[in-house]
C-alpha cells in the first residue's frame, strides 16, 4: 500500500466515524489527513526525481568510463568489482639521514613512527 493509498484509507475511517463536521476534534483530525496528503505527493514527485537522477549517474558513468578507457587506454569489465589494490606507493627521502622512506597512501601512523625510529 502507497502513501497515498494509506492517506486515503484513513480519511475514509475519519468519514466512517460519524462525528460532527464542528466538533474540533474533526478539524485538527481532517487538516492532519491534508498535510499527510501533501507530503505523500511530494514523496511521490521526490521518488520520479530520484529515479530520474539516478539514470543520469548511470549516463555519466557510462561516459567517464568510456572517456577513461580513452584516455588511459585501459578497458574495464562492468561486471567485475573494481577494488583499487595498486595503492599509490610514494618514496621519500628522510631529510636527516637520507635513508629512503616508502609509504602508500594507506598507511597509518603506526607503522610511519615506526620507519621513522629505523
Amino acid at each position: 500500500m502507497t502513501v497515498k493509498e494509506k492517506c486515503a484509507y484513513i480519511k475514509g475511517l475519519m468519514t466512517g466515524l460519524e462525528i460532527g463536521p464542528q466538533n474540533p476534534y474533526t478539524k485538527v483530525i481532517n487538516e492532519i489527513i491534508d498535510v499527510l496528503g501533501d507530503i505523500s505527493g511530494k514523496l511521490d514527485e521526490l521518488d520520479v526525481e530520484t529515479d530520474v537522477l539516478g539514470d543520469y549517474v548511470e549516463a555519466l558513468d557510462e561516459a567517464l568510463g568510456d572517456v577513461e578507457e580513452i584516455i588511459y587506454d585501459v578497458e574495464y569489465d562492468d561486471d567485475e568489482d573494481f577494488d583499487d589494490e595498486d595503492e599509490d606507493i610514494s618514496t621519500l627521502a628522510c631529510p636527516a639521514c637520507g635513508k629512503a622512506i616508502v609509504g602508500t597512501d594507506g598507511a597509518d601512523e603506526s607503522s610511519a613512527d615506526d620507519a621513522a625510529k629505523d
